[in-house]
């Protein structure tokens, strides 16, 4: 966002410090156009909250690469969240798996339809969990109720009628951000 510090309704800086309590520094990029270039500005700006500053009259290359720095700071940050929240999701809880297996071995002793039944929700519930889809910023629905299905499948197995799901779902058609920390 770029703002001057003198608007007809609002300061800059007090726009600026609204967008903050809502948006952090590094979500929303904030480079305000000052009247002056005295260090008092300087530490108000960034008090504030701004990323940057150009002061009056504002060089038009100045802003262009101001501009273009701050965007690519927010590309990068952006990027690098994308990764590590993927490599969370990755690194998924080996207590999960551990009862999992051993769920899949009392039932091989019991029940081999229903064994064959859970190691083939637990092989879906693995492939999603490790899905391309988790450095995506949003998923189908579809994608990510299929993570939970498989999930909610594999406790009910282990935890019998004490988990009991009701789903009401009215539309697939529309995409959320996958949760960053799958169990």
């Amino acid at each position: 966002m770029i703002a001057d510090e003198i608007l007809p309704s609002i300061s800059g800086y007090t726009l600026t410090k609204i967008i903050r309590e809502k948006y952090s520094i590094i979500e929303l990029p904030i480079l305000l156009i000052t009247e002056t270039n005295s260090p008092d500005y300087n530490k108000k700006v960034f008090s504030k909250g701004a990323n940057d500053f150009l002061s009056k009259p504002v060089d038009k290359k100045a802003l262009k690469m101001k501009v273009y720095a701050l965007t690519e700071l927010k590309k990068s940050v952006d990027e690098k969240m994308k990764y590590e929240i993927a490599w969370l999701q990755a690194q998924m809880n080996p207590h999960i798996i551990f009862n999992t297996l051993n769920t899949i071995v009392s039932l091989s002793e019991k029940d081999h339809s229903q064994m064959l039944r859970l190691l083939e929700e637990f092989v879906i519930y693995l492939r999603n969990n490790h899905d391309i889809f988790n450095t995506e910023s949003v998923i189908p629905v579809a994608k990510e109720l299929e993570l939970i299905k498989s999930f909610l499948f594999i406790q009910k197995e282990r935890f019998g009628d004490r988990i009991q799901v009701k789903w009401e779902i009215d539309s697939l058609d529309f995409k959320i951000p996958p949760y960053p920390f799958r169990p």
